[in-house]
């Protein structure tokens, strides 16, 4: 009886937690491998999305009309296993702004790459890169 209420609390307590586990795309995000590497982002959920605002932009990024407090990703929803659906802002060179609709996928637990589709993004042509640097 003694193993069987053991095994018991052990089972309730792992349920416990990982219905209280941090979603883990929840965290500060920074850009790698194109001309606005080093720029960050912050997601964070709201109701039951998520939405990533811009805590810090390069010069580059300020350059193509992005500014820090500015919704980068919105509408973030989690579609499968290491899989979300999202608006992304763009922007043009004359700076009007719209959000086009991206795919992000997990490469592991701090690495993700948004697409406009969801084949491989290396040939998919347009593609970001970003490391998660921060789970807050």
């Amino acid at each position: 009886m003694k193993y069987f209420s053991l095994l018991l609390f052990s089972f309730v307590l792992l349920l416990a937690s990982n219905s209280f586990a941090q979603d883990k795309l929840i965290g500060t995000w920074e850009r790698t491998g194109d001309d606005f590497a080093g720029a960050q982002v912050k997601v964070f959920k709201t109701g039951s999305t998520f939405k990533g605002k811009i805590v810090f932009a390069t010069q580059a990024m300020i350059e193509g009309c992005f500014g820090v407090g500015e919704i980068k990703w919105m509408n973030i929803i989690k579609a499968g296993k290491g899989y979300y659906e999202m608006d992304d802002l763009s922007k043009s060179s004359s700076c009007d702004s719209w959000y086009a609709y991206k795919y992000i996928e997990f490469s592991d637990d701090t690495h993700i790459t948004i697409t406009s589709m969801t084949t491989d993004p290396t040939t998919s042509g347009n593609f970001q890169t970003w490391t998660k640097i921060s789970d807050d």
